[in-house]
């Protein structure tokens, strides 16, 4: 249920002007669907002042079907890729955790949904297609100290 305690996210997100393209190409080189297309409902909190923002951080509650996580992503860490610290443990009661949040301070800033499709190949990195609004974007994620190919 929970990611390893501190862990350092690392991608990069491409624009896809053709989704099937892509998952033919995909496919082609061996990835399959880890994880068939959800639709994602994700609200990020923060301080009334803003405080997370401005250090570069962000707190997150994402429901991905039946499955919801807590995300804490520190700032961005200094590099050629976009990498942060990330934390997430998964939620059962995500209308206790809004009660939470809110006790300790934090309030819903933004609220956006995508759909996403997770993919995989057992020698690479995971990779995430997705659509928010009306834009496709894939992110490839890389395991720490494995540099992408």
């Amino acid at each position: 249920m929970a990611r390893h305690p501190a862990q350092v996210e690392t991608e990069i997100k491409l624009r896809v002007r053709r989704p099937s393209t892509l998952k033919r190409r995909l496919a082609a080189l061996g990835y399959v669907i880890l994880k068939p297309r959800v639709l994602e409902v994700n609200i990020v909190f923060d301080t009334p002042s803003g405080a997370l923002r401005h250090n570069g951080k962000l707190l997150r509650l994402r429901q991905a079907g039946t499955f919801s996580t807590i995300t804490f992503k520190g700032p961005l860490a200094f590099g050629p890729y976009k990498s942060r610290e990330e934390i997430e443990a998964g939620v059962i009661a995500v209308p206790a955790m809004q009660l939470i949040l809110r006790g300790l301070g934090f309030a819903p800033v933004f609220r956006y949904e995508k759909y996403r499709t997770m993919f995989r190949r057992a020698d690479q990195p995971g990779i995430r297609s997705r659509r928010p609004a009306n834009d496709w974007q894939v992110a490839v994620s890389f395991v720490p100290n494995v540099p992408p190919r």
